[in-house]
């Protein structure tokens, strides 16, 4: 718990975390979000479910589950894991897939109750800028 715990704190994210992590470490994040809710979001949930195609940088299949699971949560987590897939993108890897983070933002945008202040495709111009 103390490595897994050490890391999350270091990190601020999961998907530093994720990365590399040995199999038992895996089972010791799940007795974590388990025996610590507070570290149980959807942000770690996410990471955690989709942890392969994040190492494997699977973009654009992390876009589709985000799609997946907007229904589910609430407008700020549904912009929170967009803003969290277009870092794992990457500056280089952005121009390649811009065409596809405009397309989800559109459908995000569909999807999310509060568009006044969740508005996807300008939360995407904003991050672009400053990558």
């Amino acid at each position: 718990y103390g490595r897994v715990m050490k890391r999350w704190i270091e990190a601020k994210n999961w998907e530093l975390v994720l990365a590399g992590m040995q199999p038992e470490e895996v089972r010791h994040v799940e007795m974590l979000l388990r025996d610590y809710p507070v570290l149980d979001n959807a942000r770690s949930r996410f990471v955690f479910l989709n942890a392969g195609l994040f190492r494997e940088k699977k973009t654009e299949a992390l876009l589709d589950k985000i799609i997946d699971v907007a229904g589910q949560l609430n407008d700020s987590d549904v912009g929170d894991l967009f803003c969290l897939v277009i870092y794992q993108c990457g500056k280089a890897g952005l121009p390649a897939l811009e065409e596809r983070f405009r397309g989800t933002a559109t459908r995000l945008n569909e999807l999310v109750k509060d568009r006044e202040n969740n508005d996807m495709m300008r939360l995407f111009e904003m991050i672009k800028m400053k990558m």
